[in-house]
């Protein structure tokens, strides 16, 4: 099969009626929509399982845990009407809206505070048959919401709810019918408020990242299909996976370049008194690979002092290309903390990053899962003071950053295999650390 070249968002809608456990589904990558092949729902409480294959190419349905269905969003005849909008239900955490149309279209949703600062935007497509929504609103605050198509508006205050966590958008249909879809149960399935659940979407041979929520639990899931490139090439024709996690693209391998991409070459500095007496500054280019062992090369990749990293640059608002091939920088801290927001914050991000297993890693490998596909291994580095090389090549990673904490300091990034989180540290810049590149937006 032919890589997968997309990178896909699905985002489940938790509604409950009664005692119905009902998700609606939307599957869309950057520009369109995709319809998964099957979604698997796993009761890691009571052990049980349920999969919903061959599912409807759209994404008008929702998955019904309790009845264990399909159900169908049914066609409406929708008659013309002066406003688009009509305001069905506006209480406490929820605002009901439903909307005609005679064409598709696209509806911008727009959340103020009282103060007129912008604190959510929200796009819906609009259906030509019409359709509903529900907004969530989360605190205890006073909002105004703004609700906007090419020819329509209609702007209302809402109260939020202090027991949701964020704005969310669930699709609602007028009228459903249950269908009745390939579905593999598990003998005994079933589901109760406060279990815990995980979910997997496949979509064309691939798993999605696994998502876990309690059952009854009002909350906007990201399910991310990742995949890699095919190959980007460095001066020296060395070559790297690469894969996209998130918005970012990055490199799934450590660089061992020797050259920058003009082709000048990098001081190899392979003696502990040498790069001793290197200094914490912008100017002092070197690289080594660790313990001074070339065969290291791969895959661990070269250390290199932060002055060679970015070939002497300093960051502020524009990227830094230092050692990367022409389209790739030098990530910015800005830049590793938004991977590790993609990863759902930086306590979980570190375990994510690593690869699984003790090929590389020492145990435990806390956490290591590499559902990101960063695929971090332990590269170690070299000590700024005595040029030593810090432990083996088992126990931790550091990366550079392209931002400085002062003259002498710039921020790293580690992963250890003691710890799921990803660490940041203000590090001597003579230190010799990894790099991982990033793709130019």
């Amino acid at each position: 099969m032919k890589p997968i070249l997309f990178f896909a968002f699905l985002f489940v809608f938790i509604t409950i009626r009664s005692e119905d456990f009902i998700y609606s589904i939307t599957a869309m990558d950057d520009s369109e929509i995709v319809y998964p092949d099957s979604i698997l729902c796993n009761n890691l409480t009571s052990g049980s399982f349920i999969i919903f294959k061959e599912l409807p190419k759209n994404n008008k349905y929702a998955l019904n845990l309790s009845s264990q269905k399909v159900e169908i969003g049914a066609n409406v005849e929708v008659q013309q009407s002066y406003s688009e909008f009509e305001i069905k239900e506006n209480i406490p955490g929820r605002l009901c809206v439903s909307y005609m149309g005679t064409s598709n279209k696209t509806m911008t949703l727009h959340v103020y505070d009282l103060a007129g600062k912008v604190i959510a935007t929200k796009t819906i497509s609009i259906l030509s048959q019409g359709g509903g929504f529900s907004l969530l609103v989360p605190k205890n605050q006073v909002y105004i919401i703004h609700m906007k198509t090419f020819m329509e508006y209609y702007t209302i205050k809402v109260m939020g709810n202090i027991n949701i966590s964020e704005f969310a958008i669930i699709p609602e249909y007028r009228g459903t019918q249950s269908k009745s879809v390939n579905v593999a149960v598990e003998q005994g399935f079933d589901i109760q408020t406060g279990d815990s659940l995980s979910f997997l979407a496949y979509y064309m041979g691939e798993a999605s990242d696994p998502v876990f929520i309690k059952a009854g639990e009002v909350k906007t899931l990201d399910f991310y299909f990742y995949s890699t490139t095919g190959e980007v090439e460095d001066r020296d024709g060395n070559t790297y996976k690469t894969v996209r996690i998130g918005d970012q693209w990055w490199m799934a391998e450590n660089l061992r370049s020797s050259k920058y991409s003009n082709g000048i070459s990098i001081p190899l500095v392979n003696n502990t008194t040498n790069w001793g007496k290197l200094s914490d500054n912008n100017v002092d280019k070197a690289y080594c690979w660790f313990n001074d062992d070339e065969s290291n090369t791969i895959p661990y990749g070269a250390l290199y002092t932060f002055a060679a990293s970015t070939n002497g640059l300093i960051y502020s608002e524009m990227s830094i290309q230092g050692i990367c091939p022409d389209g790739w920088h030098i990530p910015s801290k800005a830049e590793w903390e938004t991977l590790a927001e993609t990863l759902g914050g930086k306590t979980l991000a570190g375990g994510k990053l690593k690869e699984v297993g003790t090929v590389h890693w020492d145990l435990p490998n806390t956490g290591a899962s590499n559902s990101s596909g960063f695929s971090g291994i332990p590269s170690g580095s070299r000590a700024f003071s005595d040029g030593l090389f810090y432990g083996t090549l088992s126990t931790y990673a550091a990366y550079w950053s392209s931002s400085q904490y002062n003259s002498t300091l710039s921020w790293a990034y580690y992963l250890s295999n003691l710890d799921a989180q990803l660490i940041d540290s203000a590090t001597n810049k003579s230190n010799g650390h990894a790099v991982r590149c990033l793709k130019n937006k």
